[in-house]
């Protein structure tokens, strides 16, 4: 592997084996903060389920009607290059929405995560473009993924782990299966087939995202509650959210690149190297 590809990895695995919102946003307030997740009331529980179940299927139903030409990818600096680029934009829009969210709180989420999670889907599909993913539905159906690593591990979840490999195990049959499912419906038959609750492949996928999608979005309206974070740290929490979802993606969709362009168990065998090495130094 080329020096710049294996720096890239070394990237790659300092950041998804440590996918923790909750540490960008103590570095952000400066003080370290515990959410008692397990003490919310069940019924706030179920609300913020609902709306993050909800956001994925908004994003999901931009991202099939959208119509793009897949970017021919290149070498992998040239490709962060651009990605860092394109990052901004989509980073300003949401600071707008966070802004809200967190000045009207729990009622303000419900507005505002929708439109916050499609903004992030688009700067995600950015990086899955510019990585050269090979067809607009696994860009898609990786893209879904992408927002379950955004949370911390949880004693709850047996289905998917922390690890990124282990976690890509996991989901690649129901990943896949989705994208043949987009493949061969429209747009609107999957939408139309979504609220009606046959389309098992795509209901599963954003089942099991949502799981852990909703942890971190509890996480964020936590915060946002805070007394010393209010309406102006909401914008700031928000640029915290779309930054993490987009440097996942950035991560997933450039490893996913070195396997194309090396082989799948090539790029493996050297990211659980740089696993062993960080076991050993622990």
């Amino acid at each position: 592997m080329k020096k710049e590809d294996i720096q890239f990895l070394i990237e790659a695995h300092e950041f998804l084996e440590n996918p923790s919102f909750v540490t960008k946003v103590t570095d952000y307030i400066g003080k370290p903060i515990e959410f008692a997740l397990d003490k919310l009331p069940k019924d706030k529980k179920e609300l913020i389920g609902k709306v993050s179940e909800k956001a994925l299927r908004k994003s999901l139903d931009m991202a099939h009607t959208t119509t793009w030409e897949l970017e021919k990818h290149t070498e992998i600096e040239d490709i962060k290059k651009q990605s860092n680029y394109n990052r901004w934009g989509h980073n300003a829009a949401t600071a707008v929405t966070g802004a809200v969210g967190g000045f009207f709180g729990e009622a303000g989420l419900i507005v505002e995560l929708p439109i916050t999670t499609t903004l992030i889907m688009r700067s995600i599909l950015a990086q899955g473009q510019g990585f050269g993913e090979q067809s607009k539905e696994e860009l898609i159906t990786n893209a879904i993924y992408v927002f379950s690593l955004g949370s911390s591990k949880s004693d709850k979840d047996d289905e998917m782990d922390s690890a990124y490999y282990t976690s890509r195990v996991a989901m690649d049959m129901t990943i896949k299966k989705a994208a043949e499912y987009l493949a061969t419906n429209g747009p609107k038959t999957v939408m139309k087939n979504i609220e009606a609750g046959t389309a098992p492949f795509i209901l599963e996928l954003i089942t099991k995202v949502a799981q852990r999608f909703n942890i971190t979005v509890t996480e964020k309206m936590l915060a946002e509650a805070l007394p010393v974070v209010g309406a102006v740290g909401g914008a700031g929490i928000n640029l915290l959210f779309t930054d993490f979802f987009t440097n996942s993606a950035k991560y997933h969709f450039g490893i996913k690149h070195l396997e194309r362009k090396y082989g799948e168990d090539k790029v493996k065998k050297e990211y659980e190297k740089l696993i062993n090495k960080h076991n050993k130094a622990a």
